[in-house]
This record gives C-alpha cells, structure tokens and sequence, in this order.
C-alpha cells in the first residue's frame, strides 16, 4: 500500500464508546441485546454503548449520546476509564473508550431502552459471569477497578494489555 493509499484509504477499524452506570450499591447497569440472542450467544447482556458511527460526534458526545438513545437518560460524563482494543475477528479491528458516571441512578429511574434492547438489570460484581461473555466480564471488572483506584486502563480483549496471557489472541 503506498502512503497516498493509507491515507485516503485506510484499514477499517470501528470504535465505540460504553458507560459504567452504577446505581447507590455500585452494580452496573447492563442491558440484554436482541442481536445477541438472534446470534443464539450464551451470554446476550452488556454495558450500555454503541459505535461511534457519526463522525460529528467525538467520543465524550457519542457517549451521551448512546446513553439517551440505549436507556433514554441524559448523562453526565465522568473520565474516561479504559480503553480496550478488540482485534479483527468476525468484525473489523475495533477500540471501545469506557466513561464511568459518576452520579448513581436510582433503581427506579425512568430507563426506556432503545431500538434492539429488550431488558435491563443492576448487575453486582460477583455475578458478571452470568450475564456477560468472559470478554465483557473482563471489561466490567476492570471498569470498576479503575474508577475505584482512579486509573485509565489499556486493556486487550479485556485483558490489561500489560497483563496479557500468552493465549490472549485465541481466547474470548
């Protein structure tokens, strides 16, 4: 590819962004997604986000974004917590940045989920494993690690990319 190409046509990458919304016992919020079940996964839930699809949005604006299109609520940002890469698979290689939220919802918030999620529960820690793939369980961990010790994380597939099992590459 010479430099001309890279520049004007270069290798797709997708990037999302994604919320650590906690309510006042700090479970995470997590939404189950209609895609998922239709792929017949064993784990169809998730954090609350979505790509990055509209290039007038950067990443803090995406985020609000997704989080009134995902749970119809209007969120203010916290930092930015993690950023984790997801090497090309089934999709384009891809980089999710996770903002905490700092303000806690009520159990009782008006949450309207949006087009192609179908639920939502306050999630504690102890029981990611039976909601999310080992990726995404990996990811809410590390979320709350960060935000609880105030460092942004670079994580691999979920793993901290300074961290990486030899296996990180075939691993989920």
């Amino acid at each position: 590819m010479s430099r001309g190409d890279y520049w004007t046509t270069p290798t797709p990458t997708r990037a999302g962004v994604l919320l650590a919304l906690r309510d006042e016992t700090d479970q995470l919020l997590l939404v189950r997604k209609q895609y998922l079940i239709d792929e017949g996964a064993e784990h169809t839930w998730g954090l609350v986000g979505g790509s990055m699809i509209e290039a007038a949005h950067d990443r803090r604006e995406a985020a609000q974004a997704r989080a009134v299109e995902r749970i119809g609520i209007s969120v203010k940002l916290g930092r930015m917590v993690l950023i984790d890469e997801v090497p090309a698979g089934r999709y384009a290689r891809g980089f999710n940045f996770l903002y905490d939220v700092p303000s806690r919802l009520s159990r009782d918030a008006p949450i309207k989920l949006g087009d192609g999620l179908v639920d939502y529960r306050f999630v504690p820690r102890a029981d990611f494993d039976k909601y999310m793939n080992p990726h995404g369980v990996r990811r809410a961990h590390a979320a709350l690690d960060a935000i609880i010790l105030g460092h942004t994380l670079d994580l691999y597939k979920g793993y901290r990319a300074d961290d990486l099992p030899r296996n990180a590459e075939e691993s989920a």
